[in-house]
């Protein structure tokens, strides 16, 4: 004889053949940026006040009014117009939120549109306690694979730039013809230079969840020089 919960199970299934569940993540994190500078640019910048270079990134049309950057050491400038400072991406591109500050809301929803009404809410926890006794959580580091070898530009002079923001970073729907199995949910971690551990991916069941995109307001600017990594 069926139990209390399969019999519920089971009305579950004829009323919402396929289900839908929208995942939310929020909290303090950042848009993080990686890639290499010449030694001879790295050494000029490494003298330069943090404040100044910040204001050289977030606007170089403007810094170049007010200070005298040498042709030859200013790196956003290609031809005729301006690199923006997101896309010094060749060694990585990171866009989350920090683990131990974020929450996550997890919900029945009605359809795949990005507004559909609420059935019922699963979750609304930290991410941490829903990895302490649901879900799985992966840790990786910038810059090294799955194989833990590091990428030999790391030994070059490297420059880490951050949006620091607050907010939803992570919007994404899994769909499924059963109920949600939280096990079967892993949150991915990549550990950045800088100390951050931002949340850079989401799968369901082996499975890439895709975001939807977020809504974050930006609180502060870093930029980091180093050396070799």
């Amino acid at each position: 004889m069926a139990t209390t919960i399969e019999k519920q199970e089971l009305v579950e299934d004829i009323k919402y053949p396929t289900r839908y569940y929208r995942v939310s993540i929020r909290g303090y994190g950042g848009e993080f940026v990686f890639d290499n500078l010449d030694p001879l640019i790295y050494e000029y910048w490494n003298a330069v006040p943090k404040d100044l270079m910040i204001d050289y990134l977030i606007d170089p049309e403007e810094y170049r009014v007010k200070h005298t950057v040498p042709s030859n050491m200013d790196f956003l400038q290609d031809d005729d117009y301006d690199i923006g400072w997101h896309d010094m991406d060749a060694l990585g591109h990171y866009n989350g939120a920090n683990y131990s500050t974020a929450y996550i809301t997890i919900e029945q929803v009605e359809n795949e549109e990005y507004a559909a009404d609420v059935i019922k809410e699963i979750c609304d926890t930290s991410v941490e306690s829903l990895a302490e006794h649901d879900c799985d959580e992966y840790w990786g580091e910038f810059g090294y694979d799955d194989q833990g070898e590091k990428n030999p530009n790391l030994n070059f002079p490297t420059i880490e730039i951050a949006s620091i923001e607050k907010g939803e970073f992570f919007s994404g729907l899994i769909t499924t013809n059963h109920s949600l199995d939280l096990s079967k949910l892993e949150i991915w971690v990549t550990e950045m230079p800088s100390g951050d551990e931002i949340i850079d991916m989401i799968r369901y069941n082996g499975e890439i969840i895709d975001n939807d995109g977020g809504d974050v307001n930006g609180k502060s600017f870093m930029v980091n020089l180093y050396e070799k990594l």
